[in-house]
């Protein structure tokens, strides 16, 4: 069984970025809206995460940077509506 859930909201994430969030069953969280703070960089949005593309990703600014700007740091996605949620699964991107 899983949590009802109707927004994801994760916190405390590492800098970097993100390619892809995926919520399962059926990857419910495919092109919804999305937001985090602080602000992403122009070209890679926080919709990027969301848009089943593995070679487009979402921005995280370096953490320290944004505590020290606005003391915040998270992304979420807005799934619509209230959702069974059995697990999430986040492809972080590894350079090389």
């Amino acid at each position: 069984s899983g949590k009802q859930k109707n927004t994801v909201l994760l916190g405390s994430l590492p800098a970097g970025t993100f390619r892809q969030l995926s919520i399962f069953p059926g990857n419910v969280a495919l092109s919804k809206f999305t937001d985090q703070q602080p602000l992403t960089k122009s070209s890679q949005t926080s919709d990027l995460a969301v848009d089943g593309n593995l070679t487009t990703y979402s921005w995280v600014q370096d953490r320290m940077e944004a505590e020290r700007d606005n003391g915040s740091v998270w992304w979420r996605v807005d799934l619509g509506q209230t959702e069974n949620i059995q697990s999430v699964k986040i492809h972080f991107f590894a350079p090389g």
